[in-house]
């Protein structure tokens, strides 16, 4: 009875320090995180049918008709890493979509026809103001949209491109101004203390368009200047700032300050 009593007491006093030895430790973790306004992660434009990229204006929005990718959570496909024990996520929902201009919006999943369905697009010709629903419909993991006959403008003519362009997650508002997803928020409760932006500054991947950082001629420059912006109509780099030994990678800073605090 007494050994007992004794283990028991040891036991609660070494529960005592490791409580308190474990409190004191920052733990941290590798940070990324997903955007409510999905047209920021989409990594960019092609042309309408899939093809090369149009021209862009200093911000990323294309000068013509365009096509772009929002999500493929396709799992053990052919491109990708096995991992056997993967499910899907479900990714259905409605999504709101707005942007300065007019189009012609055609959904794009993988299988041809069907899955998913544009509703209620309408114009407010005194904002220049395009509206939609895009509904995309459960068993289906990848969603593009092409957008043809867009008119930037009000008297442009066809094949001008658009701006400003939002693609809201379920769940959220139309006019929401919330940057990150609950689920990322909520991805950073304790016990993280640190995150660590290796990801999302993209450290990695500087000196990708050389091969190295050194040609043989120069060092590729990479100045504040050419930093992502939040006002760049994706994260990740704009071409014209990657280019000419140019190199612009990874997410603003403004946003990871913003998950930080």
């Amino acid at each position: 009875m007494r050994r007992k009593t004794g283990s028991i007491l040891l036991l609660g006093l070494l529960s005592g320090w490791s409580a308190t030895l474990f409190a004191a430790q920052p733990f941290g973790v590798n940070g990324d995180w997903d955007f409510v306004d999905l047209i920021k992660s989409s990594g960019g434009w092609n042309g309408p049918s899939g093809g090369n990229a149009p021209a862009l204006d200093s911000n990323g929005w294309p000068l013509g008709d365009a096509q772009v990718t929002l999500m493929d959570e396709r799992k053990n496909m052919p491109w990708r890493a096995p991992d056997a024990p993967a499910i899907n996520e479900n990714v259905a929902g409605t999504y709101r979509l707005s942007f300065t201009g007019q189009a012609t919006i055609i959904g794009i999943t993988e299988i041809t026809g069907g899955g998913i369905r544009v509703q209620g697009q309408h114009y407010n010709p005194s904002t220049n103001t395009t509206t939609a629903s895009v509904v995309f419909e459960p068993g289906h993991w990848l969603m593009q949209l092409s957008f043809r006959n867009t008119r930037r403008n009000p008297g442009d003519q066809a094949g001008t491109g658009f701006t400003n362009m939002q693609l809201i997650r379920p769940g959220y508002p139309a006019n929401t101004t919330q940057v990150f997803t609950k689920g990322s928020l909520q991805a950073y409760q304790v016990p993280f203390s640190a995150i660590r932006f290796l990801g999302p500054d993209a450290a990695n991947n500087y000196c990708s368009n050389l091969g190295n950082c050194f040609d043989g001629t120069q060092v590729a420059p990479v100045t504040w200047a050419n930093r992502v912006q939040v006002t760049d109509a994706f994260q990740g780099g704009l071409p014209a700032k990657n280019t000419n030994h140019l190199e612009s990678h990874g997410d603003a800073w403004e946003y990871m300050i913003m998950i930080a605090n």
